[in-house]
């Protein structure tokens, strides 16, 4: 444990029993985020538990995109698949009142947090919450933008991640299957008018196969990790 995670315990620790906990938790590899019960995430803090992935830097890229995008095309019907914590949608909504969210999760226990941090940034009104198949519920219904961080992880390459990833984060958010890209492979036929979604290390090229007319968009660490599909209408 390095001297921030120590810091973060304690500024989060009502007395030093409870520090002591928390610390031994640590040790444990539980991540600092499951413990101390948050994570910031762009200009917000969201409640996060065992249920939800731990919202990351790199995702906060694919808002950033995603708000260009609404703002320049005027979008108003977004579609969030696989919310989890919510901090997608949420943070749309947040920073864009005209429009409206439909946040899309298998889990119910995840849609409880997302519900529970919609309800703490009070965008309870911006957002449909539907637990639901991954692009099930918007089968018949014309969005303007999905947006996802989809379970992208080849199956192979589960055990090898690390221990604060693989045993601790939800699985079912994780694994994408053999290649890792069963999710993007459906997400790139769903019914939409733009498309900004997520991706693991060393997907780009498959990616381009499967659609050619993608941006590819690097994260902090000069890595290929987003991918924008606009319509030509």
């Amino acid at each position: 444990m390095n001297r921030r995670e120590r810091e973060i315990l304690l500024a989060h620790a009502a007395n030093p029993d409870q520090f002591e906990v928390m610390i031994e938790r640590r040790s444990k590899n539980e991540p600092i985020a499951y413990i101390v019960g948050t994570q910031p995430f762009w200009d917000l803090d969201f409640f996060v538990d065992k249920n939800v992935l731990i919202p990351r830097p790199e995702t906060e890229i694919l808002v950033e995109k995603a708000i260009d995008l609404i703002k320049k095309q005027g979008l108003r019907l977004v579609a969030d698949i696989g919310c989890g914590s919510g901090c997608i949608a949420i943070t749309l909504a947040k920073h864009l009142p005209e429009i409206k969210v439909i946040a899309i999760e298998s889990s119910p226990k995840a849609l409880d947090v997302a519900r529970r941090n919609a309800g703490e940034y009070e965008v309870e009104n911006q957002i449909e919450f539907i637990q639901g198949n991954f692009l099930e519920p918007i089968r018949d219904r014309k969005v303007d933008l999905i947006v996802s961080n989809p379970p992208y992880i080849p199956s192979k390459d589960i055990e090898s991640l690390m221990p604060d990833v693989r045993d601790f984060e939800p699985h079912q958010a994780l694994d994408g299957g053999s290649d890792g890209l069963d999710f993007i492979r459906k997400l790139l036929k769903a019914d939409a008018k733009h498309l900004i979604f997520e991706f693991c290390f060393g997907q780009a090229e498959a990616i381009r196969k499967l659609c050619p007319s993608v941006t590819i968009i690097k994260d902090y660490s000069r890595i290929d990790r987003i991918a924008i599909v606009k319509s030509n209408v």
